[in-house]
Order: structure tokens, then C-alpha cells, then sequence
């Protein structure tokens, strides 16, 4: 089954082909003792007990009919076989998710992530297992003691809130969103990155997949989550993209100020890492309350084209020109979607620091 290989993964420390990355130096081990920022609708509550978030997400995921059928056919999805390429690859992730954080370095918790993994990759064959998976699991488990209620609150994730396009193995909707993205950003730091040849795949696509938890503290990645669990969470790839976005504003001046290829991509890994716990705050509350403008929705509309021939191609091809005929004229502030393809040294640099494997940016290219 395709999809196990998609994001290189590690423990502590990350090896994606030529480029090794760290994972978020927090102190998990303090985390679970600390007060935590809950969002509900529009709501903050500040430092609150961890525990009314695992409230909150119970809750939630109990109100839905996904989450309800999904923790009743629980059970029945351990019993089942997995295939051995998926449960290999789910077998050498589990042990690089979060192993600083109580829970997941024993072999008691990592074999609860392994189940829900695995159970997903049999309730959802076509999705079945992708890298970062994991951290979004482990996360749902970090708060969330009952594991049925963890597996229950990812099938609403995955399907009620269809982030479970971002995995499809042939990534035509990973790379729409990683388009739409770039045509999101002020036309300064647009500008800034395309002349530097950095596209988003040498760095949205860990932000998306993992929902900021293998780059920011798990507290950032689970207020997240909370927006997306409640009544209002829309699409998951639409919140994550209002988030990202504003991660890369917050960097404009050190973006712009970078001299080259390197120093650009070195700060847009590095310091949305140093940011403060109140800068994270509030970044969040900029980006979760932020509503799309109209010139914004046409953008989150757009698409990369599939494929000819797949199924996604025809349908593609049956709407272009319905999309032709809606596509804003190109200005400043929308940036019009700029070809795949690009110079030879633009795809070496490409794939010697992107966070992925070379197959899969050879997927993203075309």
C-alpha cells in the first residue's frame, strides 16, 4: 500500500534524504502537568486543566455519528489483519512519535498508537497509513486515555473534517493546498520565496500532515485540534493553511531580510521554534478567528491539475471551464498559480532539502 513512505520520520532526530531535522525541543515531560489554552468556538480559555480538554474532545467526538460508529467498530477493526508493508511502516514510526513524552516511550503506549494506526489503515483503505499520521494520533492519545475515544476523535478529524485528503496516495489535494498557500502569502514574501525557488514543499508539507505537532509544542498543535473538533471546524486543510499563512507573516521581515536559498529556508524551519508561548497564543488567535475574504475563497478554489486519464483528470476536465470562467483576474495580492515545472538546478536544490522522500517529490512535481 502506497502512502507509508510519504514524510521521513525520526526520533528526536530526522533524516530526510541529505537533511536532517529536529523535532520541536520542548519539555514534554512538564507539559502534562501544566495548565493548557483551550479554544471553543471563538473562546479562549486560558490556562485551564489539561483535563478539560480531554473532556471537550470526548465530548465532541461523542456528539458525532462518525465518531460514535467509528469507536463501535473499534474493536472489531484490531481483530483484523494489517498488510505487512503498512505494518511495518506503522511498527518503525510509532517509536519516533513524540519519545520524550510519558505514554509513548514504553512499549505499553506505543503499542496503543500502533493499534489506531493500524485500525485506520483497514477502516480507510484508500488513505490506509502516511507519515505524520502518527504525531496527529499521538496527540489525540496524549489527552485522551480511552483509546476508543483516540480512535473515534481521528476518524472525525480524517473524515467529518476531511483531512484525510492530504494523505491520498496519489497527493493531488496535498499539492492544491500547498499551491493555494503560496497564492495566500503577501506578494512580498511571495515574491522573496519564489526568488529564492523555495515552494512549499520544502516546508508546508510537515506543518500539514502532522498538524504542527513535529514542529511546534504539542499545546499548539491541540488548540488546533480544538478548533477543528468544534461545531464551526470546517474543512482541516482550510484551518491549517490559515495557520501556516500566518506563521510565514509573522516571518516576513526575517524572510525578507535572508540573502539566499539557505538562510531563507533555515528561518522558516527554525524560528517559528523560538517563538514565545504568548507569541504562539497569539498567532493562533490571529489565525483561528481570521475569516477568508472573498478574493482568499477564490483562491482556496483553485486547483492543481490531476492527472490525465485518473478519475480526478475527467472530472477535472468536465470543470475547467466552469473554474476558468470564476478565476479572479490575476493581481498583486492573489499571485496566479506559477507551473510545476522549473529549472534543473531549482529541482536539485529541491530534493536535496526537502522533508520528503525523492519519490514523493518526484510525485509533487508533476
Amino acid at each position: 500500500m502506497y502512502n507509508a513512505g510519504a514524510l521521513g520520520s525520526g526520533a528526536g532526530s530526522y533524516s530526510y534524504g541529505d537533511w536532517k531535522v529536529l523535532r520541536y525541543p520542548t519539555l514534554p515531560s512538564l507539559e502534562q502537568y501544566v495548565n493548557v489554552d483551550v479554544q471553543i468556538g471563538g473562546r479562549l480559555f486560558q490556562q485551564v486543566p489539561p483535563k478539560s480538554r480531554s473532556d471537550l474532545w470526548s465530548s465532541l467526538t461523542r456528539k458525532s455519528a462518525t465518531g460514535q460508529a467509528c469507536m463501535m467498530k473499534y474493536p472489531a477493526l484490531q481483530a483484523q489483519n494489517v498488510n505487512a508493508k503498512t505494518c511495518g511502516e506503522i511498527e518503525k514510526d510509532v517509536p519516533r512519535t513524540f519519545p520524550d513524552v510519558p505514554g509513548f516511550n514504553d512499549p505499553t503506549g506505543q503499542r496503543r498508537l500502533v493499534r489506531i494506526l493500524r485500525s485506520y489503515s483497514l477502516l480507510d483503505p484508500e488513505v490506509g497509513y502516511c507519515q505524520g499520521m502518527n504525531f496527529v494520533a499521538g496527540l489525540l492519545l496524549k489527552y485522551l486515555s480511552n483509546e476508543a475515544d483516540a480512535f473515534g476523535t481521528f476518524c472525525v478529524l480524517m473524515m467529518d473534517r476531511n483531512y484525510r485528503e492530504l494523505f491520498l496516495p496519489h497527493m493531488i489535494p496535498l499539492k492544491n493546498r500547498m499551491s493555494q498557500l503560496e497564492r495566500l502569502l503577501p506578494q512580498s514574501i511571495y515574491q522573496k520565496l519564489e526568488g529564492c525557488s523555495i515552494n512549499a514543499a520544502l516546508y508546508a508539507p510537515q506543518w500539514l500532515l502532522s498538524c504542527f505537532a513535529n514542529e511546534m509544542p504539542t499545546t499548539f498543535a491541540a488548540r488546533i485540534i480544538d478548533a477543528l473538533l468544534g461545531e464551526e471546524g470546517g474543512v482541516a486543510a482550510e484551518v491549517l493553511l490559515k495557520v501556516a499563512s500566518r506563521v510565514l507573516q509573522k516571518l516576513e521581515r526575517a524572510i525578507l531580510c535572508a540573502v539566499d536559498f539557505e538562510s531563507v529556508l533555515k528561518g522558516i524551519r527554525n524560528l517559528p521554534r523560538q517563538f514565545s508561548s504568548d507569541e504562539m497564543r497569539e498567532l493562533l488567535s490571529e489565525a483561528l478567528m481570521h475569516q477568508w475574504t472573498p478574493l482568499e475563497r477564490s483562491i482556496l478554489c483553485s486547483q492543481v491539475q490531476p492527472p490525465v486519464g485518473s478519475s480526478e483528470g475527467r472530472h477535472a476536465t468536465r470543470q475547467a471551464s466552469q473554474m476558468q470562467r470564476h478565476q479572479p483576474a490575476r493581481s498583486p495580492a492573489s499571485h496566479a498559480a506559477t507551473p510545476a515545472s522549473a529549472s534543473a538546478a531549482a529541482h536539485q536544490k529541491t530534493s536535496k532539502y526537502s522533508l520528503l522522500g525523492s519519490d514523493v517529490m518526484d510525485r509533487l512535481r508533476k
